[in-house]
């Protein structure tokens, strides 16, 4: 399965609510991704777990996208 299809299928499951299984859908898959779609991968992470308010994995998520883009305005108030 391709990376880009697992992002679209991550971003499908956070469309229906199901917000743990488009976390556990990228972290399954997250050393499969290319470098440069994997922080696009951990994003679409991030936003389940802002949405399903898991402030806690939320931060761990925001601190790992800060790894490679500090500057990526929306993982800020989770830092």
């Amino acid at each position: 399965m391709s990376d880009k299809v697992i992002l679209g299928q991550a971003a499908v499951l956070r469309g229906q609510g199901k917000f743990k299984e488009a976390i556990d859908l990228v972290e399954s898959k997250r050393d499969s991704f290319e470098p440069h779609l994997l922080v696009l991968a951990l994003l679409q992470a991030f936003y389940a777990a802002v949405e399903m308010k898991d402030d806690a994995k939320a931060r761990v998520l925001a601190h790992e996208i800060a790894m490679t883009d500090p500057m990526m305005p929306s993982i800020k108030n989770y830092l």
